[in-house]
């Protein structure tokens, strides 16, 4: 309030003393301190009214308290929060096996609406087996050689859903990109 308080009437400023000022809203948020808030150039935060993040809350503040620590406050009372890195973080990648022998893989994406699949949708590994990188790479070396690769991913979806449309570098890409990085995580509600 700083120098306003000056110009108030003298019960307006004794009711301030005394008595609290009433929320007109509500505001949820929360305190990250984490290697993840300098180490993720561009860190992105959104929060959701709903477990299923389909109803967005505003973002209020967002700010950086030190190197590793953010405070982020949204309008409304959020049920669920998504951190992840800036979005235009796209790059190609593949999956790294948690098990031994640790092989790549890469799993496939529906190039058109095809079976109940959506384009851009993960094919589910039951309907085409994820292809082994591994087979791909020039021997003794970390090289992919990406014709060979691009020509099996060919095959294997003509094989498993059907696609006979050309396979170009837009396709390739399509299959290869990976996304963002994103942590999500759900506030519970308490028992009554």
């Amino acid at each position: 309030m700083g120098h306003l308080i000056q110009h108030m009437a003298p019960a307006e400023k004794a009711r301030l003393s005394t008595e609290p000022i009433p929320a007109n809203e509500i505001v949820t948020g929360f305190l990250l301190r984490s290697g993840v808030v300098s180490g993720w150039e561009g860190l992105q935060v959104e929060a959701f009214r709903d477990v299923e993040r389909n109803q967005p809350c505003a973002l209020l503040r967002m700010d950086h308290l030190s190197p590793n620590v953010l405070l982020c406050l949204f309008e409304g009372e959020a049920r669920s929060f998504r951190i992840h890195e800036y979005p235009e973080v796209l790059h190609f990648g593949v999956d790294v096996s948690p098990t031994p022998p640790h092989p790549l893989t890469k799993s496939f994406r529906y190039v058109v609406d095809s079976g109940g699949g959506k384009a851009g949708e993960q094919v589910p590994d039951s309907v085409a087996r994820p292809i082994d990188i591994q087979n791909y790479m020039r021997s003794e070396t970390r090289v992919v050689r990406m014709n060979d690769l691009a020509a099996a991913m060919k095959d294997e979806l003509a094989e498993t859903i059907h696609y006979d449309g050309a396979f170009t570098s837009a396709e390739f890409a399509l299959e290869m990109v990976e996304g963002v990085e994103a942590v999500n995580f759900v506030v519970e509600e308490k028992a009554p």
